[in-house]
């Protein structure tokens, strides 16, 4: 099974021993919406052959807020990581697609997961009128692509890769 399902992508984190019943589910359900939602948020999964567990990556392309401990945050990547078990994360990947098409928001309790880590969206303001799509760099070195309002639709994730330090971190 190509968790992507581009066939092309023969990457061992984006490979996996699936059922063909499982595998012609996923068919038509999470690789028929799954593009739907990119414009919103890329929702992608990878396993690590190493430690034997999955990494669900969801890269917010549009504003995605979290509550945790009472306090709103905004949020750039959710990392969700996983034992080995393909239909328990597809089951899960696919939830999280159709609720967010369904409602916009991810009921995080209902999912199997055993830890999620997460990156806060950093958001950059300036006096200066853009209107193209800039890269720069911060302060520290880090790269940044900043894209106005008016580019929005145009400029999209459609994946992020997995957190490695998380695959060992959950052990």
């Amino acid at each position: 099974e190509h968790h992507n399902n581009n066939e092309f992508n023969c990457c061992i984190s984006n490979l996996s021993f699936a059922s063909n019943d499982i595998n012609l589910a996923k068919a038509h359900t999470l690789d028929k919406t799954q593009p739907i939602l990119l414009k919103k948020m890329a929702v992608n999964f990878f396993k690590d052959f190493n430690t034997q567990k999955y990494q669900i990556t969801l890269k917010c392309n549009d504003d995605y807020y979290l509550t945790l401990d009472n306090e709103k945050k905004l949020l750039d990547r959710i990392y969700l990581v996983y034992d080995d078990n393909f239909r328990v994360v597809y089951t899960d990947a696919n939830r999280i697609v159709d609720e967010l098409l369904e409602t916009g928001e991810i009921d995080f309790k209902l999912l199997s997961y055993n830890s999620l880590d997460y990156t806060l969206k950093v958001l950059v303001y300036s006096d200066e009128e853009i209107t193209e799509i800039q890269h720069t760099q911060d302060k520290d070195g880090n790269f940044m692509i900043i894209v106005p309002d008016s580019k929005k639709d145009e400029f999209f994730f459609n994946s992020i890769p997995p957190k490695k330090e998380l695959y060992e971190k959950d052990e």
